[in-house]
C-alpha cells in the first residue's frame, strides 16, 4: 500500500483509548461490544485480526485471532475483569492495550499490564482499522469511545499509571467547565 497505516503491527506498540457504556445492557442480552479491531491478513490470505473488545459482563479482553488455511480458528487474549456493576454507567475507563515482544497486554485505568503470550508475529498490518462506537441515535447504542491513541512502542505498567493519573486529572478539569 502506498498509504500509512494507523499502527506498525510488526513492532511493539500500545493502544490507548477511553470507553464508557451509557445505558444497562437488557438482562440476558449479550453485553459485549467491539470499539477496535484490526485486520492483519491480505486478500487470499488466512483470517488474522487483533480485536479490543468487552466480551461480556464479565472481562474486557484484547485479542488476536488466526485462522489456518483449513479455516481451523487459534485465538490468544489477554483479559482484565470487570462487570457492569462495577462499572458505574457513564462513568469513563482508560483502556490500554499492547502488543509486541510475543504478548499481548490490557490494562484499565492505569492497573498494571495483564500478559498473555503468543507464539508467532503479527505481522504487518494488511486489513482494516477500525475503531468502533454507535452514532449518536443509533439503535442499541450503549458506549461510547473517546481520545485514541496508538503509541509506535509498548508502555510499561509505570508510564500507563502516569498516563492515566495525569489523563484523569485533565479529563475532571474538562467536565468542570
Amino acid at each position: 500500500a502506498d498509504w500509512d497505516p494507523l499502527m506498525d503491527t510488526r513492532a511493539p506498540g500500545t493502544l490507548i483509548c477511553w470507553v464508557r457504556y451509557l445505558e444497562e445492557p437488557a438482562r440476558g442480552e449479550w453485553t459485549g461490544f467491539q470499539f477496535f479491531l484490526a485486520g492483519l491478513n491480505g486478500p487470499g490470505e488466512p483470517k488474522k485480526t487483533l480485536y479490543f473488545m468487552k466480551l461480556n459482563d464479565r472481562a474486557m479482553s484484547f485479542l488476536y485471532e488466526r485462522y489456518n488455511a483449513e479455516g481451523k480458528r487459534f485465538p490468544k487474549s489477554a483479559s482484565s475483569g470487570v462487570h457492569f456493576a462495577d462499572w458505574p454507567k457513564g462513568r469513563w475507563r482508560m483502556l490500554a492495550a499492547t502488543w509486541g515482544g510475543g504478548e499481548l497486554g490490557i490494562s484499565q485505568n492505569g492497573s498494571p499490564f495483564v500478559k498473555m503470550a503468543y507464539d508467532e508475529p503479527l505481522g504487518e498490518h494488511k486489513g482494516d482499522v477500525r475503531i468502533r462506537a454507535p452514532f449518536l441515535r443509533e439503535k442499541g447504542r450503549f458506549y461510547q469511545v473517546d481520545e485514541v491513541a496508538v503509541l509506535n512502542r509498548k508502555l510499561t505498567d509505570e508510564e500507563v499509571r502516569a498516563l492515566y493519573v495525569e489523563t484523569a486529572k485533565a479529563r475532571a478539569k474538562l467536565k468542570g467547565r
